[in-house]
């Protein structure tokens, strides 16, 4: 039972972030009434909330009606270098939240919570809502955490070359990877909104952008083509076609590099499996075990070559053209 209560736990947390309340107190404790009338909010429910939201560790009561920031609730400051506000406030969006409200009607018809919303898909309703798409696109930063460095320094890109980071977002995987192997080159690859958010990760001649869209082409003559976190967002019949792609644009001997999350087998919790509740409601994507990658790969003319646990919570997945060893 206590389990099912947990939902309004993150809400408490979702509604006082977008109220900029650790904003507020970032400068030191305030009472209920001074936070009330900064943040616009009523007295009654607020202190309903920021009690519950107290109990996550992010917000101490410091006396009766005064409230404090912990360290780990200066996370969910505005610019923060963790992201963590854009991770709260997009997870708990609006559209995420309607559509992880339509679960029971998606299990029913196969569409998406967004499209049941009205919304089209996710990523055309951020076509025209640019500032969440900026947020979305700074969550992900968040939502990666350690596991950018734990992939760049598992995965030893043989033989070197020009990686493709296709749907690389604002750069940080591809920026991580460069900086711990000099001797690669690299393309971010997005669509043109979010190549403009990207920042200059200072490495020079070693890094160019190109924008497009992955289902059309990707840039060509790569010899390792990145996908971090991109197939779980799409379906087989969708996941297949930008593999195909980036197999198809390679060059000779090129290596695909899919970083994902792994479904494990057996019954027990993971993360994972938790995650990808929210992708078959929002986006009628999936986590995958290894042989559901497998399937993916020889779909697209890829043979699974190696799995690499990474020590994080992502696994690096290296898939080469059907009858290329692994070398």
């Amino acid at each position: 039972m206590t389990a099912a209560l947990y939902p309004a736990v993150s809400r408490a947390v979702y509604a006082l972030t977008a109220l900029r309340v650790p904003d507020l107190l970032a400068d030191g404790p305030l009472t209920l009434p001074e936070i009330a009338e900064k943040a616009g909010a009523q007295e009654r429910p607020l202190r309903q909330v920021l009690r519950t939201a107290a109990s996550t560790g992010l917000f101490r009561t410091t006396q009766p009606d005064t409230y404090e920031l912990t360290d780990s609730g200066r996370h969910l400051c505005d610019g923060h270098p963790t992201f963590a506000r854009d991770l709260v406030l997009t997870q708990g969006s609006p559209v995420f939240h309607a559509s992880l409200g339509q679960i029971v009607d998606t299990l029913r018809t196969g569409r998406s919570g967004v499209d049941l919303t009205g919304s089209g898909d996710l990523f055309a309703y951020y076509g025209s809502h640019p500032e969440e798409f900026a947020s979305f696109g700074r969550m992900m930063t968040a939502y990666l955490g350690d596991s950018p460095q734990a992939a760049a320094r598992t995965y030893d890109f043989p033989g070197g070359g020009h990686v493709v980071d296709c749907g690389g977002g604002i750069g940080t995987q591809l920026r991580t990877v460069l900086e711990a192997h000099p001797g690669l080159t690299g393309t971010l690859f997005d669509l043109p909104a979010v190549i403009e958010q990207a920042p200059d990760p200072g490495l020079g001649t070693r890094w160019t952008t190109a924008a497009g869209d992955f289902f059309q082409k990707v840039p060509g003559g790569g010899d390792f083509y990145l996908l971090s976190h991109i197939l779980h967002d799409w379906d087989d019949e969708q996941a297949i076609a930008i593999l195909r792609n980036c197999a198809d644009a390679g060059a000779a001997g090129a290596r695909v590099v899919v970083l994902e999350e792994i479904i494990p087998s057996g019954d027990g919790p993971d993360p994972a499996k938790m995650l990808d509740v929210v992708l078959a409601s929002v986006f009628l994507g999936a986590e995958r075990t290894v042989a559901e990658f497998e399937a993916l790969f020889s779909a697209a003319g890829l043979t699974l070559s190696r799995v690499l646990p990474t020590g994080s919570t992502v696994t690096v997945i290296e898939a080469v053209a059907s009858g290329l060893s692994e070398g």
